[in-house]
């Protein structure tokens, strides 16, 4: 063996291993999956639960979770009484549209889906 020989033989793998080693794969983010729930159509001032138990993460990490009125009524006091909470309530004080948004974080990452609350006396088959 020729002293190249040799040395290439020495060389190339430890070139290999220190490649390997300091490679990064890149993974793509993965979110979470949010689900706040059916719309509802209610009277007003009736209680009505909010859930995003069906909410989940692919790598099993635990989730947290945001629930926000993202449109109300104009004039309406309404409010998500425990808006960190997967379970919760709201009590539509007007007639009109609620839109819920609830975010679900795992980690870095977050998802959110939104969910309608109909209230009217009209409509709310009673």
């Amino acid at each position: 063996m020729t002293k190249r020989q040799y040395l290439l033989s020495i060389w190339l793998p430890a070139a290999l291993l220190g490649c390997a080693a300091n490679d990064t794969v890149y993974t793509p983010p993965v979110s979470p999956t949010s689900v706040a729930g059916k719309d509802q159509i209610v009277q007003p001032n009736t209680l009505v639960t909010l859930d995003g138990t069906g909410s989940s993460d692919p790598l099993g990490r635990e989730l947290s979770y945001h629930w926000s009125i993202v449109t109300a009524p104009s004039g309406s006091t309404a409010a998500i009484a425990m808006p960190l909470f997967s379970k919760t309530t709201i009590t539509p004080d007007l007639e009109g549209t609620y839109d819920i948004l609830l975010v679900v974080s795992a980690g870095t990452e977050q998802e959110g889906s939104t969910m309608h609350i109909y209230a009217s006396y009209a409509d709310a088959g009673m």
